[in-house]
């Protein structure tokens, strides 16, 4: 609420200070990232009518359009388009009829995005292994709070879980009872216009797992049989994490994580921040498992110029289906991992914001 304000008090100080005095903010337009809009500002009837932008400018995506109707003798003025990015947009207007005196016109544009999650499946946790993971939305880091949401009409299964909802998405806890749970969380936006969404969410917790059992040795030779074509199985989902958002490294040793799977023509990373990485450390696609890899090369023999002592994050935007999302990674020393009863590889959380 507090960012809410703050953002609402410099939208303020912005129209005082960038424009007049006599430049009265004459209206407030709401709109959504991605829905066409039209906003009409004035009707002209007299031919050399106009209307300019004399401050500010208008949300990407957005146009001032001069529609004329010759058969009626009208224009209209309007400001249409699909926006592409949300904010608080401060646009002066002047009216200018071909006879008579201009005026200035002051809107203030606030562009929001429909909040969406990244995927309402949650990876999956086991009993009594400590669980942690954060809820992916196409929001940034810090832009959304999360609360559990009651369902007078179900189903409202998160206490069985043994698990609890922080605030910035985490799903954390020490699963208590195997089986698939469902339940409603409600996601509000901290930036400007209060958008706000509900969302059924699904997790399922597995007893502890196995190791199976290897096929004897001296099974006896396959015997001819007739040959039986499969039927097609069920396609697998586009983009498995497999990986932790903060991802705890022994600095004596070189170390190999899996942060993709699936990789396919819905989930694409874009490699282009690899150029981040400190000296030694190495991503690359695995083809023959498909998974975005990154990995240390003799991680002992040099030092991570980062000044927090061997930490060091990064940024994965990944194309998830059309949608584009960023997932944030943090590696730290194995020194700075939590208390020994959550061991260096317990899930822990997942970046995720976007546009």
């Amino acid at each position: 609420m507090l960012k809410r304000i703050s953002a609402l008090v410099f939208a303020v100080l912005m129209l005082v200070t960038v424009f007049p005095a006599n430049a009265t903010p004459e209206t407030q337009e709401d709109l959504y990232v991605g829905q066409p809009y039209e906003y009409e500002l004035w009707v002209g009837y007299a031919e050399g009518d106009d209307v300019e932008i004399v401050g500010g400018y208008l949300p990407p995506g957005l146009e001032l359009a001069k529609i004329k109707y010759p058969n009626d003798g009208y224009t209209r003025f309007v400001v249409r388009g699909t926006a592409s990015q949300m904010g608080v947009f401060t646009v002066r207007f002047q009216i200018r009829p071909a006879a008579g005196m201009y005026t200035d016109v002051i809107v203030v544009f606030l562009v929001m995005l429909n909040i969406q999650v990244a995927s309402s499946t949650l990876p999956d946790g086991y009993v009594g292994r400590y669980y942690s993971r954060k809820i992916q939305t196409n929001y940034s880091e810090g832009e959304i709070e999360f609360t559990e949401y009651y369902n007078p009409g179900g189903p409202n299964q998160l206490s069985e879980t043994g698990l609890t909802l922080d605030m910035d998405g985490t799903l954390k806890g020490m699963p208590k009872k195997a089986g698939t749970f469902k339940f409603w969380i409600y996601a509000e936006s901290t930036l400007p216009g209060n958008v706000s969404g509900t969302f059924l969410m699904q997790i399922t917790i597995k007893s502890e797992q196995t190791t199976p059992t290897p096929a004897p040795t001296n099974a006896p030779a396959p015997t001819d049989a007739p040959t039986v074509t499969p039927e097609p199985s069920a396609a697998k989902p586009n983009c498995e994490f497999l990986a932790d958002s903060i991802v705890y490294y022994d600095s004596n040793e070189d170390f190999s994580v899996a942060l993709i799977g699936r990789m396919g023509a819905g989930c694409i990373p874009d490699m282009s921040w690899t150029a981040g990485l400190p000296d030694g450390v190495a991503v690359f696609i695995d083809g023959a498992g498909n998974q975005l890899m990154i990995e240390s090369l003799h991680i002992a023999d040099f030092v991570v110029s980062d000044p927090a002592g061997g930490v060091f994050s990064f940024d994965l935007p990944i194309n998830q289906d059309g949608r584009l999302f960023t997932f944030h990674y943090i590696f730290k020393p194995i020194a700075e991992t939590a208390p020994d009863t959550y061991p260096a590889g317990t899930p822990f959380a997942a970046g995720f914001g976007g546009n």
